[in-house]
């Protein structure tokens, strides 16, 4: 995957004349892993991020990859968890409260992930992959996206809505079903209920447990797949013909100002210090140089006499 060099001034400039402030808004918290060696954290910028550990926070446009290692998510206030397989990648393309979000938009390249998907009034959830894009409602499954294979979903409890970028059509599917598309066609494959149980359990959760995820009853449970509709199919597959989903930076920073303050005031005081040190530096040059310039003319005044 391609890395963006972000300069730092562009950064400012794109803030100037904004105010900033911080506020508690959603994220997802890195609650496991089994080696920190075998996964990478990517910034919004795609920036890779050193400094990590359990209780990091990833905000909108934040990406991870996992190689030889399992990784689990859990998204705050919502309460949804996820759990990365090895050799998966999945970028958070939106996460809903912030304003200007419908929905929690989880974007996959590749790999295996399980989602147990909160069941909280309000709450939407969108999984985008090159093949399909599901919509979501309050439910336990698993999508596999693989560049040769295409890509499936196996759904443990609940419903999925599938949308199909390539044709453009929809369809349902219920708890013990699977879907695959590939080469455009969309297939389900019914009476699966045996065969998904046995990938769900065999994709269990190590640190965070099912059973804390919030699923709350209520009369009506609606929810908002309008965005069928307003999806592009040209646009959406162009968005997956390039490998680099971090070029979109600039639109997150003119979305997402203030979710991004306190990253924002550490990208200030690392500027901050980086230009201290350079002043400081320099400093250091000119006295050294002034001290050679003195010696070299104490020098010239004792060869004249």
């Amino acid at each position: 995957m391609s890395r963006i060099t972000v300069s730092i001034c562009t950064f400012l400039f794109l803030l100037s004349g904004m105010s900033l402030f911080c506020e508690e808004l959603p994220v997802a918290i890195l609650e496991y892993f089994d080696d920190p060696w075998e996964i990478t954290i990517y910034d919004f910028t795609g920036e890779v991020i050193d400094d990590f550990d359990f209780g990091t926070e990833l905000l909108i446009g934040y990406g991870i990859q996992t190689e030889n290692s399992y990784a689990e998510l859990r998204l705050e206030p919502n309460g949804s968890i996820l759990n990365l397989y090895p050799h998966t990648f999945i970028k958070l393309k939106e996460l809903q409260g912030v304003s200007g979000t419908r929905q929690n938009t989880i974007v996959q390249t590749k790999g295996k992930l399980r989602v147990i998907a909160a069941r909280v009034q309000g709450n939407n959830y969108s999984i985008q992959t090159p093949s399909m894009a599901l919509g979501v409602r309050g439910t336990d499954f698993i999508v596999e996206v693989d560049n040769r294979e295409g890509a499936a979903v196996a759904v443990n409890t609940g419903i999925v809505d599938i949308y199909n970028p390539q044709t453009g059509s929809s369809m349902e599917i219920i708890e013990g079903e699977v879907a695959k598309a590939k080469h455009q066609i969309l297939t389900i494959m019914e009476d699966e209920a045996e065969e998904v149980a046995r990938i769900t359990n065999r994709f269990r959760f190590r640190n965070l447990n099912p059973k804390d995820v919030p699923h709350y009853d209520f009369e009506e449970y609606y929810n908002d797949f309008e965005y069928f509709k307003d999806l592009e199919r040209e646009a959406y597959l162009e968005y997956f013909s390039d490998d680099d989903f971090f070029d979109d930076y600039k639109e997150y920073m003119d979305r997402f100002r203030d979710y991004y303050s306190q990253e924002m005031e550490d990208f200030q005081r690392v500027l901050q210090e980086e230009e201290d040190a350079l002043q400081e530096s320099l400093q250091e040059e000119k006295d050294a140089y002034k001290s050679e310039m003195d010696a070299f003319q104490e020098f010239l005044n004792r060869n004249k006499r």
